[in-house]
C-alpha cells in the first residue's frame, strides 16, 4: 500500500484528506482517501494495543511487589532508568496510554513468547492465577472507560451505496404515499391512487409527489408512484398499458423493457439519491447504464440535474446510446 501511496504522491506523515492535494480524478481520489483511512485505522489500532500492553505491564509491576519481598527489583523496571523493550522518548512518564510519538519507540519483541520463555519472572506472574485476575480487572475497566467506548473510525467523506440510498429513498416516499406494504408486493400490487382508500392526505403532499390525472385514471403499479417527476410517471403508466409488443426493446437482450427490468436498472447502480430530502427532484440523478435504455421517459431537466451532478464528481455528461457524443443540457 505505500509503494502506491507513494505513486499518487502521497506524504509518509499524510493521514487526513487536508495534509494532501486530492486529485481532480475521481477514481484517483478513491484510492488517496482509502490509503489515508487504512493508515487511520492503523494508528489507532497501534495505540489500543499499546495502551492494553501498558495496562498489563502496570498491574503485573503491582502484583509482583509485596511488602515481604526482599529481592532486588530488577534494573530495567526500575522508574529512573529505561525498559529495554519502552523508550520514554518525549513521553510523559505517568501516562498510561502513550502517545503516537512514543509508540514509534516501542519495542514489540519483549511481548513474543521467545521472550516469554527466557524471562522466569514474566512466566510466573502469567501463570499466577491472582495475578491473571488483577490483569483481566484492569482490562475490562480500561475498555469500559468512555473514551475507549467512544473510539470511532469516522473517514473524511463517507462511504457510498447508491442502492441503499435508493431503497431509504424508495421507502420514504412510499410511506408518504401511504403505501410502503404494497411496494413490493407483487406484480399485480395496484396504486393508492386508483383505489377507494385515496383520501384527502393527497393535498399533502409536496407538487411534484401529488398524482397526475393518468395516475388516478389508469391502472398501475405502486412502484411507479415513487418516482418524484410527474412526466415521467405519466409516460411510464401510459406505455405500460399498451401491448407487450409495442414496448420498448431491452438493448441487453432485446427482450421487452418491462416495469421488474426498469426496477433492475435502477438497483443496478442506474439511479442515484442524495440529500436530505428524497422527494425533491433535484436529489435525484440518472447514470450513464439508465439514461441508455430509459432515456425516453426523462426530461430535459432530468438530465440537465445528472450532468450536473456528474460534472462535480469528476465524471462525463450522460451520452446517447448510439454514439459517444455527451448531451448538452
Amino acid at each position: 500500500m505505500e509503494a502506491e501511496a507513494e505513486i499518487l504522491g502521497i506524504p509518509p506523515c499524510a493521514q487526513h484528506a487536508t495534509d494532501v492535494n486530492l486529485p481532480a480524478n475521481a477514481a484517483e481520489r478513491k484510492r488517496v482517501l482509502n490509503i489515508l483511512a487504512q493508515r487511520r485505522y492503523r494508528r489507532r489500532r497501534r495505540e489500543r494495543q499499546a495502551a492494553l500492553e501498558t495496562l498489563v505491564s502496570h498491574s503485573a509491576g503491582k502484583s509482583s511487589t509485596t511488602p515481604s519481598s526482599t529481592s532486588q527489583p530488577r534494573s530495567d523496571l526500575n522508574t529512573g532508568s529505561e525498559s529495554p523493550g519502552f523508550n520514554t522518548c518525549n513521553s510523559s512518564s505517568d501516562s498510561v496510554v502513550p502517545n503516537e510519538s512514543s509508540w514509534q519507540c516501542w519495542d514489540s519483541s519483549i511481548w513474543t513468547s521467545a521472550s516469554m520463555e527466557t524471562d522466569p519472572e514474566l512466566t510466573t506472574l502469567i501463570a499466577d492465577p491472582a495475578w491473571t485476575s488483577s490483569a483481566l480487572s484492569g482490562m475490562h475497566d480500561f475498555l469500559q472507560n468512555d473514551d475507549v467506548q467512544n473510539t470511532t473510525f469516522a473517514d473524511d467523506y463517507n462511504i457510498v451505496v447508491p442502492e441503499l440510498d435508493l431503497l431509504r429513498a424508495a421507502y420514504q416516499i412510499a410511506g408518504r404515499l401511504q403505501s410502503s406494504h404494497l411496494l413490493f408486493a407483487g406484480l399485480d400490487a395496484q396504486s393508492v391512487f386508483h383505489s377507494s382508500s385515496c383520501g384527502q392526505w393527497m393535498n399533502t403532499l409536496p407538487t411534484n409527489l401529488q398524482p397526475t390525472t393518468t395516475q388516478l385514471t389508469v391502472p398501475h403499479h405502486p412502484i411507479i408512484d415513487i418516482l418524484p417527476w410527474p412526466a415521467v410517471r405519466t409516460r411510464l403508466i401510459r406505455m405500460y398499458n399498451l401491448p407487450s409488443d409495442l414496448w420498448p426493446r431491452h438493448p441487453s437482450d432485446g427482450t421487452e423493457s418491462s416495469l421488474v427490468r426498469m426496477v433492475y436498472d435502477m438497483e443496478d447502480g442506474g439511479i442515484r439519491v442524495t440529500g436530505s430530502d428524497p422527494s425533491k427532484e433535484s436529489a435525484w440523478e440518472v447514470e450513464q447504464r439508465f439514461f441508455e435504455v430509459w432515456w425516453w421517459a426523462l426530461d430535459h431537466s432530468i438530465i440537465s440535474n445528472s450532468n450536473r451532478k456528474r460534472s462535480i464528481r469528476g465524471l462525463p455528461r450522460l451520452y446517447a446510446p448510439s454514439s459517444a457524443a455527451p448531451i448538452i443540457c
